[in-house]
């Protein structure tokens, strides 16, 4: 019989972050917006596309994917640029720019942030705001699906945030669709939506 051997702990399971760099977001921002402004008037920059339907696939730039807490933070490239009714000096008296995007979905936040630039509807010097709250996404509205080595979330519902630029907060906008290659897994919740899309 052996004697003065410790037994090992029994190894415990590590966080992980799992680096996303490939993938698609789908999200046409405001078809009324985008109808009203006519895709002549829409400039697409830096890998944006547009799809037959008018909304908009943006490319993801870089992500991570943590399997702990089921937190995903998606970073996309490109930008999409509305203009309308031009000036005599060339400007557009509706400018509304949107870029430097990122998606949150964790346990506290379900959002959609990022860069807003625009001219204000109701009149005004241009404002300029980073890391706006450009939509929140209810997540429970998404069709969910992690399969060979992908991740889905489709046709979640998002609202308009409280820096959109163009309507008021809660305003029901476009669903987004997210897929991309990695691992994926739903956080748990503490609030649950309500058709307005905040949080009850």
């Amino acid at each position: 019989m052996l004697s003065g051997l410790v037994a090992a702990p029994a190894p415990q399971s590590m966080a992980a972050e799992h680096q996303i760099t490939d993938g698609t977001v789908t999200w046409g921002i405001k078809a009324s917006w985008r109808n009203y402004i006519g895709s002549t008037g829409t400039l697409l920059d830096g890998g944006v596309t547009r799809n037959s339907d008018g909304t908009f696939d943006w490319p993801v730039a870089s992500g991570s994917f943590d399997d702990i807490s089921n937190s995903l933070r998606i970073d996309l490239a490109g930008s999409v640029h509305f203009r309308s009714h031009q000036a005599p000096d060339g400007s557009y008296i509706l400018d509304s720019l949107f870029k430097d995007l990122y998606l949150t979905i964790s346990p506290t936040e379900q959002t959609i942030r990022g860069t807003y630039s625009g001219n204000p509807r109701e009149g005004g010097d241009r404002v300029e705001t980073e890391d706006a709250v450009l939509a929140t996404i209810d997540i429970t509205s998404a069709d969910f699906d992690v399969s060979g080595g992908a991740t889905t979330w489709g046709s979640a519902r998002t609202f308009g945030g409280p820096d959109n630029g163009l309507y008021k907060e809660g305003t029901p906008f476009d669903p987004v669709s997210i897929d991309y290659t990695g691992p994926g897994g739903i956080p748990e919740l503490g609030d649950k939506f309500e058709d307005q899309g905040a949080p009850s």
